[in-house]
């Protein structure tokens, strides 16, 4: 059975980098939307085990695109909940009397804060609207300019220095062609890509 989607469960944001503050940001509305898209997600993943929707392969590519997009916001959202939730019960826990106990808390209290202040800064870039050239291929092109072989060099210095940040981001990369500048080394021109899933997988 194909389950109907409510339109309102598709948001868009758009956030003051320099003006936004947390407390508007952990406003009612907001938190409403986001349980709204987390209520979507579980809905996404009923739809991906319906055997109706199986069946059905370019309605179960859909909603499995769909499920992918919102994974790392939804998981983040729930992460958040989970130590925000642990920040109320040590500020609950520190009005006790129990001295001992509160001496615990207050050690584990600023690595929680610090924490949720992280997530807090995920969950504001996440929500952010989609680029629409989020799923598209990366191409570049590194060319030498004038300087001999310094130039060439420095054609491949660049290149490495891309791969190496390409490694650490966990992207893929392919050398699609490249002209060596002979002499010292390094190379007159380089074209590399990164496909979309790779680089969008983060």
């Amino acid at each position: 059975m194909i389950l109907p989607f409510r339109k309102d469960y598709f948001f868009h944001f758009k956030f003051s980098r320099s003006l936004w503050t947390f407390h508007e940001f952990h406003g009612a509305l907001c938190l409403k939307k986001l349980k709204d898209i987390e209520v979507k997600y579980t809905d996404l993943e009923s739809l991906l085990s319906d055997s109706d929707v199986i069946s059905r392969q370019p309605l179960y590519q859909k909603y499995a695109r769909e499920h992918a997009e919102l994974h790392d916001l939804v998981e983040t959202y729930r992460e958040y909940e989970k130590i925000h939730a642990l920040v109320e019960e040590g500020q609950t826990l520190l009005r006790e009397n129990d001295e001992e106990l509160k001496s615990i808390v207050k050690e584990e209290m600023p690595q929680l804060r610090e924490q949720l202040k992280s997530l807090e800064d995920q969950l504001k870039i996440l929500l952010l609207p989609r680029d629409p050239n989020d799923d598209r291929n990366v191409l570049l092109e590194i060319r030498a300019g004038t300087g001999g072989d310094e130039a060439g060099l420095f054609v491949g210095d660049l290149f490495r220095m891309y791969a190496r940040y390409a490694e650490m981001c966990r992207w893929k990369v392919e050398v699609i062609s490249s002209t060596p500048a002979g002499g010292m080394g390094g190379f007159k021109e380089l074209l590399h890509s990164s496909p979309a899933r790779a680089h969008t997988a983060n």
